[in-house]
């Protein structure tokens, strides 16, 4: 937010960037509450988490795979309701 000091005209630019991974975490807490995980949306966190891996500097891309191999080695709901 800004405060203009005087009157006149003004000028501002407005940065945004698109959060894919929190996209996808809220998502994926929807469906985790309706117990309706699917491979795919499981798929989809661990293709992010690896592609933030090869951009990310040590440990950090360390942490990043292992979170996305426990990811793919989860069970999706569906699989363990029907």
């Amino acid at each position: 937010s800004f405060e203009p000091n005087e009157l006149g005209t003004w000028e501002f630019r407005v940065e945004a960037y698109v959060d894919r991974f929190g996209t996808w975490l809220a998502g994926l807490e929807k469906l985790v509450a309706a117990a309706r995980v699917t491979r795919v949306e499981l798929e989809e966190g661990a293709a992010q988490l690896q592609a933030a891996s090869a951009r990310a500097p040590e440990p950090d891309a360390t942490a990043l795979r292992t979170a996305a191999d426990a990811i793919l080695q989860s069970e999706p709901f569906e699989a363990l309701t029907t």
